[in-house]
């Protein structure tokens, strides 16, 4: 399998606070890279994995199902679990999606979310911060802070 330029996973070992990021649907890491790339420069490890079926080909995209995608934010996440003390998520679109899913399954054991997808920007009632989160990170705020 060919992975494009640019839609490669994206990984940097800093600080105990850890990011795991999510792209969106039918996209790649490369419009994720930018916002990981700041949040390692500002002293946060970060883990950016690559979707699976995304940045190859429509046919490995076809061979592919949610649980797929999710299973690869969830590996990400526990990555970051075995080396730091405490873990947020962000998502692009249908990356925003998978890490609310990945809040609701850890609770607390995820300190915050920063989302970008319709739903969290209409505030539909099941896609505010999840209950257990202590911090919403968006990403504005994350940018600013690296400069």
């Amino acid at each position: 399998m060919i992975v494009l330029p640019g839609a490669e996973p994206y990984a940097a070992d800093r600080g105990p606070v850890g990011v795991v990021l999510s792209h969106g649907f039918t996209a790649t890491t490369r419009s994720m890279r930018p916002w990981a790339e700041s949040l390692a420069a500002a002293g946060y490890t970060v883990r950016l994995p690559r979707l699976p079926g995304h940045g190859t080909t429509w046919q490995d995209a076809n061979t592919t199902r949610w649980q797929d995608w999710y299973g690869e934010v969830r590996q990400a996440y526990e990555q970051l679990q075995a080396r730091c003390d405490t873990i947020f998520a962000g998502g692009l679109s249908m990356g925003g999606t998978l890490v609310t899913r990945l809040a609701e399954e850890e609770g607390n054991r995820l300190a915050g979310t920063g989302q970008r997808h319709q739903g969290a920007a209409r505030g539909h009632a099941r896609l505010r911060p999840h209950p257990g989160a202590r911090v919403r990170i968006p990403a504005a705020a994350v940018a600013c802070r690296a400069r």
